[in-house]
């Protein structure tokens, strides 16, 4: 998360919608006892998707190959 000034400094930011930012922390902190229910619709899930794995390559160094599979 980058406050307003930050964010034109970093060049590798990536914009978030407010609800793909709500499913991704759902999914981290909620209850995942209903996953198999859970419906989200594409414009949420995808901008979700991209960040999650933008931030699994930033923290591995290099893009994990299990990104190319979930796809």
């Amino acid at each position: 998360m980058l406050c307003d000034a930050c964010r034109s400094v970093d060049p590798e930011r990536l914009p978030i919608s407010a609800g793909a930012l709500a499913l991704i922390d759902n999914l981290t902190w909620g209850k995942t006892t209903h996953l198999d229910r859970l419906k989200v619709d594409d414009s949420i899930r995808d901008p979700a998707r991209r960040a999650l794995a933008a931030t699994l390559t930033r923290l591995a160094g290099r893009e994990p190959r299990m990104l190319r599979f979930l796809e």
